[in-house]
């Protein structure tokens, strides 16, 4: 009998399954794909990331090179490191490309939280990624008159999808759907399962999860929350909490690991589109439950930006979604709040 722990560590989960049978491997693409008597697993690279996925066996076979068709034509739709992808293109101000679905989900599930958050999720801050130089070529030196200049180049009221193109107010807008993309190819993939008749899975893709139905030992899947500690090396990543969940999405947005640094201050990636500057307070990681990732991830980042107390009546007025949030207080010691059903899911880390 043979365990097989994994664990998916990044953007602030720990996701570990465990199997307790033979397990038979095989590779491709850098990948593999591990057959058990009832329950599949598959894990591999995409999007500069991880992915892993477990789901029940009903009959029908699915192979990895199915994943990766899907994966493979998201990247082409929605990678911004892609220079032949449409949203590149997009960007390069290309007349002649269309929008696909996979673009316009983003795009309309992105404009609708926008709404919601008045504004702080935002898919065209590119601009302002861009100059705090987490995108392609790096990081430059700060100049506040330029990020004030590049707050008129950020809005989803600058932009707007007509007959599959996109039309923008001023053609130097950048479309960055790096804080939502993840989280809808989770949603992506959970549709191929499901169209095959699957009804029991765990899809995890840079930490972005969804579940269906029970884990392989008939009980709910269990997914770890990370502590917002910076130290990214997996052997000093430690669990705050882990929650029992079934038929549900969890993404998460932190503060604490992906960063640019300038005159000793270290700025978090997660921008605020109305400041032009990353966000600074002491809300350090939101988790976000509801039914579809996408939504789920967008609405993480959103909350990110508001900080603890506008976030949590966010999601006390919007009863669609749990939470569970990570702050420091004034001592500087780690506290956590979580919505009321949230918290009957929450289990103890031993």
């Amino acid at each position: 009998m043979k365990k097989r722990l994994i664990f998916v560590l990044f953007t602030g989960f720990a996701f570990a399954c465990s199997n307790n049978s033979t397990e038979n491997k095989s590779s491709e693409n850098n990948t593999s794909e591990n057959k058990i008597p009832e329950y599949n697993y598959m894990e591999g690279y995409t999007q500069g990331t991880t992915f892993h996925i477990k789901y029940k066996i009903n009959g029908l076979s699915i192979k990895i090179s199915e994943i990766y068709s899907i994966l493979n034509d998201i990247n082409k739709s929605l990678s911004i490191y892609l220079d032949s992808s449409i949203v590149s293109r997009i960007n390069n101000n290309d007349t002649t490309v269309k929008t696909d679905k996979y673009f316009e989900d983003v795009f309309f599930t992105g404009e609708r939280v926008y709404k919601l958050t008045d504004g702080l999720f935002d898919i065209t801050v590119g601009r302002l990624v861009k100059a705090w130089g987490f995108t392609p070529g790096g990081h430059n030196k700060i100049n506040p008159k330029k990020i004030s200049e590049l707050k008129s180049l950020v809005g989803m009221n600058k932009v707007k999808i007509e007959n599959h193109k996109l039309i923008k107010s001023d053609s130097q807008i950048l479309i960055d759907p790096n804080a939502i993309a993840q989280g809808y190819t989770v949603e992506v993939v959970s549709d191929f399962l499901t169209s095959k008749g699957i009804t029991d899975y765990m899809i995890e893709i840079g930490g972005e999860v969804k579940v269906k139905g029970l884990n392989d030992k008939g009980e709910l899947w269990k997914v770890g929350i990370d502590k917002p500690i910076q130290e990214t090396e997996t052997q000093y990543r430690e669990l705050e909490t882990i929650i029992a969940i079934t038929d549900n999405s969890i993404c998460t947005s932190g503060s604490y690991r992906k960063f640019v640094e300038e005159n000793g201050i270290k700025y978090s990636h997660t921008i605020n589109p109305k400041t032009g500057y990353p966000t600074h307070h002491n809300l350090l990681s939101v988790t976000i439950v509801t039914q579809n990732c996408t939504y789920a991830d967008a609405v993480a980042t959103g909350i990110m930006i508001m900080g603890l107390e506008e976030g949590k009546k966010f999601v006390e007025n919007h009863k669609e979604i749990e939470a569970y949030f990570i702050y420091a207080d004034k001592k500087g010691t780690f506290q956590t709040w979580s919505s009321p059903r949230l918290s009957t899911m929450l289990k103890t880390v031993n």
